[in-house]
């Protein structure tokens, strides 16, 4: 008990830093590292495969490389790691929560269960995707006529074998999660990036012709072993931490024994982040289903098209943009956690629109190192087949090097409301989540990629390919509908700090009819979200309170002492 009182001072001075920008900044990295080795497993095998893994050899089609498989093969591996989320993200907010009430035991509860459900999940999950693996595989690769009975067979494998990571991921990311809230960013930044060299060194081992040969089986294997790695580095440095009784994180297993009470609290908390990120999923899926469908009728033009590998490539850099977005609401999110247990409820105004202003600025970062990267990213993936064209002078690399930087400036439309969603989670509103999240990613986005794939004329565009650009500026198209569909729950996560009795119908009718609502928690100041004069102004405000508050209690223990 004594050590938990000691930790939580530590905590105390670290999360009540009275520079917000800098707490929020250095809690949210290790979470972007986090998120960004997770994104890189995919990323790796799809490059040193596309290198080594020839389509004539281990495809029956010269024309084939890794990327044409992995196109169909990513999204699945995505969502299958996703489902992780119902914990990690769980214990990620509860527990800080549970910590800035002072409540230790639950505390060692929340890693413990949190780690268990992992690893009974991470089972159910292997279990599952192994079998789904092959119908999934099947449905998308018959779109295309191009993919081969040998291409379907090493997808197939590839994803069978990629499930056994996720319950080594499981509990890899609880402990990491459990390390960030403790402050203790360093470690917890080095854990996942340890798995990283051992993942690529494995890959080039595996599949190089002349070394291992194995193709995409190889890739799978050396996932594996990465994920392996990066859960024994958490495991053994928790350990060491025991020893030296500086964490939370408790091996005696009557804390691992799953309860009704705190694990169903880690999935609500976990839930709205699990459901965004399955519906941002389903969205992709879409995305690729229609790229397929595209190589697959102009292939019954006699015209080969690499869309698919385009896809490949463009969900790379999707799910690369959105670990950043979800490493700072993720990040942030901690200690937007721990001060609302405090209810501290200005702290956390300010840090929510920190959080979004952090996520505009790091997806605006993103976005110029891809547009400048795009001509390598297609030739690396060999983007570039696109014939018959009228005219034998075109670029093709440049074609589609066109194409994707639409796409890649649509991206930070869409992630911009990744960060805000992470508050629905603290504040456990899986229900308003879950209307946001499908209404813009599951309704509204398939709905565009439809419309506007109707625009196509697969004929035309056999012999002139410009005719298929509406297409791909769909995706700037959707961001801002998405934006403005969604923009009323934003206002309502924005708004209602603290304020957990208005409901969103109600705060709807009086924001937006009545035009009198009112948050009892925020008396002093209207609602100026863009003036970035307003976070050091309400800072200084909130240093002057403190000390006013300071002053107030001295005076009071003055007269007490007096009366005695």
């Amino acid at each position: 008990m004594e050590n938990d009182e000691n930790n939580s001072k530590k905590l105390e001075s670290f999360y009540n830093d009275s520079n917000l920008w800098k707490t929020y900044f250095r809690i949210s990295v290790p979470v972007i590292i986090l998120m960004l080795s997770t994104a890189s497993y995919s990323l790796i095998d799809s490059i040193i495969s596309t290198i080594y893994v020839d389509g004539a050899t281990f495809f029956n089609n010269p024309n084939l490389n890794a990327a044409d498989v992995l196109s169909i093969v990513t999204p699945f591996i995505i969502f299958m790691f996703t489902i992780s989320y119902l914990f990690v993200v769980g214990v990620g907010l509860f527990l800080p929560n549970a910590l800035g009430k002072k409540d230790f035991k639950i505390a060692h509860k929340i890693i413990g269960e949190g780690i268990s459900l992992s690893l009974i999940f991470g089972i159910f999950t292997i279990l599952l995707f192994y079998f789904l693996a092959e119908p999934w595989m099947n449905f998308f690769a018959n779109k295309n006529d191009a993919i081969t009975d040998e291409a379907i067979h090493q997808g197939i494998i590839y994803m069978q074998i990629t499930t056994i990571a996720v319950a080594f991921n499981g509990i890899r990311d609880v402990i990491v999660r459990a390390l960030r809230v403790e402050g203790k960013n360093i470690s917890s930044a080095l854990i996942p990036i340890i798995a990283l060299p051992v993942n690529l060194g494995f890959d080039i081992i595996f599949m190089n012709p002349n070394i291992g040969g194995m193709g995409l089986e190889g890739a799978a294997w050396a996932t594996v072993i990465g994920a392996f790695v990066g859960a024994f580095a958490g495991v053994a440095y928790s350990i060491y931490l025991n020893f030296k009784s500086d964490t939370y994180i408790s091996f005696n297993l009557k804390y691992w024994v799953p309860t009704w009470a705190i694990s169903i609290v880690i999935m609500q908390y976990g839930f709205s982040s699990f459901y965004y990120r399955a519906t941002i999923m389903f969205f992709i899926l879409w995305y690729v289903y229609f790229l397929n469908l595209l190589d697959g009728q102009l292939q019954e033009e006699d015209v080969v098209s690499s869309f698919n590998k385009y896809s490949t490539a463009s969900i790379q850099i999707i799910i690369f943009g959105n670990a950043v977005a979800s490493g700072i609401g993720q990040g942030g999110s901690v200690i937007l956690a721990y001060h609302y247990g405090k209810k501290n409820y200005d702290v956390v105004d300010r840090g929510l629109k920190i959080s979004f202003i952090y996520n505009i600025v790091a997806e605006g970062i993103v976005v110029i190192i891809m547009l400048a990267l795009s001509s390598l990213i297609m030739e690396i993936y060999d983007v570039n087949i696109f014939g018959p064209i009228n005219d034998p002078g075109s670029d093709q690399l440049s074609l589609y090097s066109n194409y994707f930087k639409l796409t890649i400036i649509g991206l930070p439309l869409i992630l911009l409301q990744t960060p805000e969603t992470m508050f629905y989670g603290l504040r456990k509103k899986p229900k308003i989540l879950a209307c946001h999240a499908t209404l813009s990613n599951v309704v509204v986005g398939p709905l565009l990629f439809w419309a506007m794939y109707q625009t196509i004329d697969i004929s035309a565009a056999a012999s002139n390919p410009n005719l298929i650009f509406p297409y791909f500026s769909s995706m700037i198209i959707i961001g801002f509908v998405q934006i403005i569909v969604t923009a009323p729950f934003m206002s309502y996560a924005y708004q209602t700090i603290g304020d957990e009795k208005t409901t969103l119908l109600k705060y709807w009718k009086a924001k937006f009819i009545k035009k009198n609502y009112f948050n009892v928690n925020f008396p002093s100041y209207d609602y100026k979200f863009w003036s970035l004069a307003f976070f050091k102004k309400k800072e200084k405000e909130n240093d002057n309170s403190e000390e006013t508050k300071n002053n107030i209690n001295t005076k009071e223990n003055k007269n007490e002492k007096r009366k005695k």
